[in-house]
């Protein structure tokens, strides 16, 4: 449907079993749906590559 959304994003990880959030980002990019035809799913093919930040916690 067309409309104005937003990207959000997280980290997590299994500590004994259990699922625990590390970091959360609600809304990190804005992004606007044009077309109204049709529906499926998008296959980016992406590569993401993280390196440590000066400003991250130790």
């Amino acid at each position: 449907m067309a409309s104005d959304y937003f990207l959000s994003v997280g980290v997590s990880e299994f500590q004994k079993g259990e699922v625990v959030a590390l970091d959360r980002r609600r809304d990190v990019l804005p992004f606007k749906i044009v077309g109204t035809d049709g529906a499926g799913i998008a296959n980016l093919d992406s590569l993401i590559e993280l390196t440590p930040s000066e400003h991250a916690p130790r």
